[in-house]
C-alpha cells in the first residue's frame, strides 16, 4: 500500500511540475504577441484563453468544493472578469497550437448559394427563409 501511495505521490509532482512550467512559458514569449493557450482536459470540458487575457496562473490546494488538501488540486487562470478553477486531475495537456478541426459525418457544409435564403445567424441556429429555391439543397 504504501509503494502505491509513493507512486501517486511522485506522479502528482511530477504533473504539477510539468503544469507549472507549461503556465511560465507564455512569459517567454515577446509581450506583443498574441497567441491563444488551450487547455486539453480529460474531463469533457476544454479551456481556451489569448495570453493577453490571461492576468496570471495560480495554483490552490483548495478543490472546487471547497475543501482544503495538503497538496495542490486546482489550477486557476485568471482574467479580467473570471478566475476559471480546473482540477490538476483534469488536464491533460496545455497546447500553444490551435486543434485540428474534425467534422461530424452528419455537418452540412453551407456554400455561397445558401446564402440568399439565410436571415440570421446566432451562436447556435441558422434561421432560414420559409419560401426555399428548389434548385439549391438547404
Amino acid at each position: 500500500m504504501k509503494t502505491h501511495n509513493l507512486h501517486n505521490h511522485i506522479a502528482t509532482r511530477l504533473l504539477i511540475l510539468m503544469v507549472a512550467l507549461m503556465s511560465v512559458a507564455p512569459a517567454f514569449a515577446q509581450e506583443s504577441q498574441q497567441y491563444a493557450i488551450y487547455n486539453y482536459r480529460n474531463d469533457g470540458d476544454f479551456n481556451a484563453w489569448m495570453n493577453i487575457d490571461v492576468e496570471k496562473i495560480t495554483y490552490s490546494c483548495t478543490d472546487l468544493d471547497g475543501v482544503e488538501h495538503d497538496d495542490i488540486v486546482v489550477q486557476e487562470v485568471w482574467t479580467p472578469d473570471s478566475v476559471y478553477r480546473i482540477p490538476i486531475s483534469a488536464i491533460d495537456s496545455i497546447g500553444f497550437r490551435a486543434p485540428k478541426i474534425e467534422y461530424q459525418d452528419n455537418v452540412f457544409h453551407i456554400t455561397e448559394a445558401h446564402l440568399p435564403y439565410i436571415i440570421s445567424v446566432d451562436d447556435n441556429s441558422i434561421i432560414e427563409v420559409s419560401e426555399v429555391n428548389k434548385n439549391v439543397n438547404i
